[in-house]
């Protein structure tokens, strides 16, 4: 959605990147041409804000992509935090930017892409990457670019939901009312630091992999227990917060992809994620919690509206020296094509990076590559520190690396 605050903080927070290196000779023309094919495909990735006279963001086509910024003679660190530092503002035109940082030899470069999340969302990214590679190929072999036809006018998703946000479906409204009574009254976490108090924190991330035994035994495990593998995901965490925690019943902001919203099998580039809510017994066996996950996203799925249109729906509720937020806690499933990659006589290796201010307190984002599961939380530091994030993270990890055990031990036999 394109609602947002337009506090600079609140912009600095809603800024990500991904950081790309690549090693063997780089043509800089060829890689400016492959921002500007890909971009020209994708709608979002061309666009800029604009409030209209209710104060609302619609977006605007500016006609272009980003202008490849190039960075040489320089160390990197301090580039990287240089640029990182910077906030990308929904206004800025477009909202994205791209940089390339070259080493004193020709083999070593990196590719810096940050953007406003309001744009895209992570399974863009990954689509996004994929696409600069095949244009960037194209462009240094002098060939035709092989791609997908372009998608649908992602405009059309925009209005479809905006206008779901400015009249949601009775029926979802009664149901989300209901569901998450009380929800919103629900202590925080215990904190190690003060909170900030408009909720936007400092940013650090831990990141763990789990072996291909682990990743497979929990694709199994759901088919076992007659689940999704998402659904196994929350109760994992829903499992591991319970015991980090000490909650009895807790809610988690889960990530909902809707891209079949454009185009079953899509690779549409925009932000195509919205979340839900999930309310959980947490203190349960883990059969059960995946049995009780699995329903829960089927009932939120089958009422599904933006997640600005919950809080509507409970802001008296919130009003009333509630939570600030009913998902501090969130979790997303994304899928990548492996961290190394090649191109046009180069190699790319993509990796994350640490953006310096936050809007959620834990966020958890489990990619799927094909020999692993790449976990990786960021959470607010000046909210938690560092060693009870990573006993969060690790008691996560654990839980999925005993599943082969669960298997093992169920015998194929559902709950």
């Amino acid at each position: 959605m394109w609602v947002f605050d337009e506090m600079a903080e609140t912009s600095r927070a809603h800024t990500i990147g991904v950081a790309v290196d690549i090693d063997g000779p780089v043509e800089a023309l060829g890689l400016q041409a492959a921002l500007d094919i890909v971009s020209a495909r994708h709608l979002v990735l061309r666009c800029t804000g604009v409030l209209d006279e209710d104060a609302r963001l619609w977006m605007e086509d500016t006609g272009a992509g980003p202008r490849l910024h190039r960075h040489g003679a320089v160390p990197y660190g301090p580039l990287e935090q240089e640029i990182i530092a910077r906030p990308v503002d929904l206004v800025d035109r477009p909202a994205w930017r791209a940089h390339l940082w070259s080493a004193d030899t020709a083999d070593r470069h990196t590719l810096l892409l940050m953007f406003h999340h309001a744009i895209l969302d992570d399974e863009s990214i990954g689509i996004l990457i994929d696409e600069l590679q095949e244009a960037y190929a194209a462009a240094v072999d002098r060939r035709t670019v092989d791609l997908p036809a372009a998608v649908a006018d992602y405009r059309d998703y925009t209005t479809a939901m905006r206008e779901l946000a400015d009249a949601p479906p009775v029926d979802a409204v009664r149901f989300w009312r209901s569901y998450l009574a009380g929800a919103a009254r629900q202590a925080p976490y215990s904190a190690d630091h003060t909170r900030p108090r408009f909720g936007i924190s400092q940013g650090a991330e831990v990141r763990r992999d789990i072996d291909a035994v682990s990743a497979t035994a929990l694709r199994e495990l759901a088919s076992v227990w007659r689940v999704t593998p998402f659904a196994m995901l929350v109760a994992v965490l829903a499992g591991a917060l319970a015991e980090w925690g000490g909650r009895d019943t807790l809610t988690l902001g889960v990530a909902v992809n809707q891209r079949e919203l454009v185009e079953p099998g899509s690779v549409a580039i925009g932000m195509y994620s919205d979340l839900v809510v999930l309310r959980l017994a947490a203190h349960r066996p883990l059969a059960r919690l995946a049995e009780d996950a699995f329903a829960a996203l089927l009932d939120a799925l089958d009422h599904v509206i933006p997640y600005a249109s919950i809080l509507h729906v409970l802001r008296d509720e919130r009003a009333a020296g509630a939570a600030a937020d009913l998902a501090p806690v969130t979790l997303a499933l994304t899928r990548g094509g492996g961290p190394v990659r090649h191109a046009g006589g180069t190699m790319w290796r993509l990796r994350g990076l640490s953006m310096p201010s936050i809007s959620r307190e834990l966020g958890f984002v489990v990619r799927e590559e094909p020999d692993r599961l790449h976990v990786a939380l960021t959470y607010a530091q000046d909210v938690y520190c560092a060693d009870r994030a990573t006993r969060l993270l690790d008691t996560f990890v654990t839980t999925l690396t005993r599943l082969p055990a669960e298997l093992d031990q169920c015998g194929g036999n559902a709950p």
